[in-house]
């Protein structure tokens, strides 16, 4: 039996087209944040032989003086992910998402999948961003739908939790049919941006959010752009979840 609208976090998704919800306790958000520590110092190895990479605090992470080149290298596709065990997935995918799950569905049968450039799938796999402060490492207003895949996705903020670091939205717009006409390339980014004519028109919001808080939102959502304004390096991750029984 579907959820109703009276949850919550079903309700907001329903109407506004994301619901933030406390989603990992002290331990798990401290499991994640190793688990990208650990990739990062993967990347960096591969990605700077010989270098003796002491990452620390990953909110640090732009003292260290790695170059750009190498960081855009780090954060490419091929590298920016997380391979998760089974019981780490089912730690990200837990109860407090699976009602919207169930909302949008019509069951809570999930499966995170990470699509690399378009067609390859990785499957039990997330994406992670480390988003340097002021660096513009981040590409501009685009929706999931605009690549013809329909998931949920979770973000998870890691390091920074307030309004200068969020993911940036436009709360309503999944219920826009976003023509593909406003769809303007942007070579430095893999992201199919709209144009910021047609962006112009809808209103966006960077919520202040808590440690252990991730926000799930439409595929049709309006997001991106969501500049790091402060003094610390941003780390989040991205869970893409498809219909586990669907045609994804």
């Amino acid at each position: 039996m579907a959820v109703g609208t009276s949850h919550p976090g079903v309700e907001s998704f329903t109407r506004q087209g994301y619901a933030i919800v406390d989603l990992l306790d002290t331990a798990q958000h401290a499991r994640v944040e190793e688990l990208i520590r650990h990739r990062l110092k993967e990347i960096a190895n591969e990605v700077m032989p010989g270098r003796d990479f002491d990452l620390g605090a990953l909110a640090t992470y732009h003292r260290l003086g790695v170059p750009d080149d190498a960081h855009k290298r780090m954060m490419a596709p091929t590298y920016r992910y997380l391979k998760l065990s089974a019981q780490d997935q089912r730690m990200l995918l837990n109860d407090a998402v699976a009602p919207i799950f169930e909302s949008f569905w019509g069951h809570r049968n999930a499966a995170m999948h990470y699509w690399f450039e378009g067609h390859q799938k990785i499957d039990g796999a997330c994406v992670f961003r480390v988003v340097r402060p002021g660096a513009g490492d981040v590409s501009g207003i685009h929706s999931e739908s605009s690549y013809g895949i329909f998931p949920l996705t979770v973000w998870v903020p890691i390091v920074g939790f307030d309004e200068r670091y969020t993911l940036k939205l436009s709360p309503g717009s999944h219920a826009v049919t976003h023509p593909p006409e406003a769809i303007q390339r942007n070579e430095r980014f893999l992201a199919r941006c709209y144009s910021d004519d047609y962006v112009r028109g809808f209103q966006f919001i960077r919520p202040n959010m808590r440690k252990g808080q991730a926000i799930v939102f439409h595929p049709n959502l309006l997001h991106g752009g969501s500049d790091n304004q402060a003094d610390e390096t941003r780390v989040s991750i991205e869970i893409r979840v498809f219909e586990a029984n669907g045609g994804n």
